[in-house]
């Protein structure tokens, strides 16, 4: 698994237990992609960011390699080569997460309880909490790019 990112994640984050490599504030993503993957590009892509990154996810994936987007932030259109993307046989797929209901969604939850009993999944670290009072400033960290998760605790 490689995890790209414009700036380093926490010390604490998961990615540094699951990532082969991690790929940081790199110019030329597809190119670093490459370089790790000896020049086949990524079997799998799934971008969380859309929009400004779609043209570098598509140039990362390998040969019939499969896009996944769940996110248009930046900009909601994006242009590639037609010709390269076919040429490649890659897949693009679109997830909204939006459109599942209780039961959809039960059924992911089911799926992946397994994981987290066993400890695969981990969360990122608690790096604050706060009480309702303060809620609008623990949002505006976050919105800031605050490492770690900022938990809102009502009672408290």
């Amino acid at each position: 698994m490689i995890g790209v990112d414009r700036h380093a994640p926490h010390a604490d984050a998961p990615i540094h237990a699951i990532a082969e490599h991690l790929i940081i504030g790199a110019e030329d993503v597809p190119a670093e992609i490459r370089a790790v993957t000896r020049g086949n590009g990524a079997d799998i892509v799934f971008d969380l960011v859309g929009g400004v990154m779609f043209r570098s996810a598509v140039n990362s994936l390998a040969l019939r390699g499969r896009l996944v987007e769940i996110s248009a932030t930046g900009q909601r259109e994006v242009s590639f080569d037609l010709a390269d993307f076919y040429h490649n046989e890659s897949r693009l797929l679109g997830v909204d997460t939006l459109k599942r209901d209780l039961a959809a969604s039960a059924d992911v939850l089911d799926a992946l309880t397994p994981g987290f009993i066993a400890g695969d999944y981990r969360a990122a670290p608690i790096a604050e909490t706060c009480g309702l009072a303060d809620a609008a400033q623990g949002y505006r960290k976050v919105a800031a790019g605050a490492t770690g998760r900022i938990v809102i605790k009502p009672q408290q």
